[in-house]
């Protein structure tokens, strides 16, 4: 199923789920154990699914699970909610870091994986059981428009997590109304903090290129 918005500004989005997709997450995420334990992440996955599973097994669980009209009521509220956002957010996005905005974000909803993720340059992946909403969708949309500098500056994972946190609590994005925080950044805090508040909305890059000097 896809559901797309169109719009005259940019950033579009475009909701798609289907059951291909669930399996292809749980594909994935089962691929992906060893990284999620590294870094202390609890994906969800059907109680009888392991790396032994099946693809039979796999999609008869799908085929069991897959609810479309929740997906659909799930789709239908992202779409409200990033639509009275929207207009704002890309404002305050070009004016922080002057650049083109993609023309559509892809969304893809899901029950499997982690509760957000992204996948540059332009695709979401929000997940129905995230107890934090769809505020995650505005996480990963920033994750999105730092992730060419973060890889430029070669910034660590909770690097990105703290930066994204800061960006979306900060008085610029403030019509957010974000409230998110994790509950480990791995310390980066420490040195993230200081450095954000001195350079970000100076330069960005410069920001982006002091990490690295300061990490510990």
């Amino acid at each position: 199923m896809i559901e797309t918005q169109h719009n005259t500004h940019n950033m579009d989005l475009e909701i798609k789920y289907s059951k291909i997709f669930e399996y292809n997450r749980i594909k994935n995420t089962l691929l992906k154990m060893a990284w999620y334990f590294e870094y202390g992440y609890t994906p969800f996955l059907p109680k009888n699914i392991s790396l032994k599973s099946s693809e039979q097994e796999i999609f008869d669980t799908i085929s069991n699970e897959y609810n479309e009209e929740k997906y659909a009521k799930i789709s239908s509220s992202i779409k409200k909610i990033y639509n009275s956002k929207r207009i704002e957010l890309c404002f305050a996005i070009q004016e922080v870091f002057q650049i083109k905005l993609p023309e559509k974000i892809f969304i893809y909803i899901t029950k499997y994986g982690m509760g957000g993720s992204y996948n540059p340059p332009s695709i979401v992946v929000y997940n129905l059981h995230n107890k934090n909403g769809e505020q995650i969708i505005f996480h990963e949309i920033m994750h999105l428009i730092i992730e060419s500098d973060a890889q430029k500056w070669g910034l660590h994972q909770f690097e990105k997590e703290r930066t994204v946190d800061l960006i979306l609590h900060s008085k610029k994005f403030s019509f957010l109304n974000y409230t998110l925080w994790q509950k480990d950044y791995q310390k980066t805090e420490q040195y993230i903090d200081e450095l954000f508040h001195l350079y970000f909305y100076h330069s960005p890059e410069k920001y982006f290129q002091m990490i690295k000097s300061r990490r510990k």
